[in-house]
């Protein structure tokens, strides 16, 4: 699985337009500026910056179930994604000794199998399971 991805997810032009040539992914993602957004007693929506992976995954100190990633087109949801995909990937490989401070690596060691769906790649299809 951990090939799969690197030949398909993590190899992206490294400049879309103009290029036929393909670099890894890490190399040119540059994380966004994530928020999360909750409501108060007073229905008045809270923005707290997510600092670390972790911050996504859990809330005080328990796993989520349901987590939803929003935003503007263009504003990196899908790279966001194939980052998880990346630090997924290096978590589960030998020899990958990379220094993250998100903590997205050390977070992706407590996913046994992480299942990358695109649904804009997959229209026309019955099911997942296809």
């Amino acid at each position: 699985m951990i090939q799969e991805y690197r030949n398909t997810v993590l190899k992206v032009p490294a400049m879309p337009v103009l290029s036929d040539d393909e670099c890894e992914f890490s190399t040119i993602y540059v994380r966004p500026k994530i928020v999360s957004e909750e409501k108060d007693e007073n229905r008045e929506t809270k923005e707290t910056e997510i600092k670390s992976i972790s911050e996504i995954f859990t809330k005080n100190g328990v796993p989520l179930k349901s987590i939803y990633v929003v935003g503007d087109a263009g504003t990196g949801k899908s790279s966001f994604c194939n980052y998880l995909v990346n630090c997924w990937c290096m978590a589960h490989s030998e020899g990958h000794i990379v220094k993250d401070e998100f903590g997205g690596i050390d977070e992706m060691k407590k996913f046994e199998y992480l299942f990358l769906i695109s649904l804009r790649h997959n229209q026309g299809k019955v099911s997942f399971k296809e």
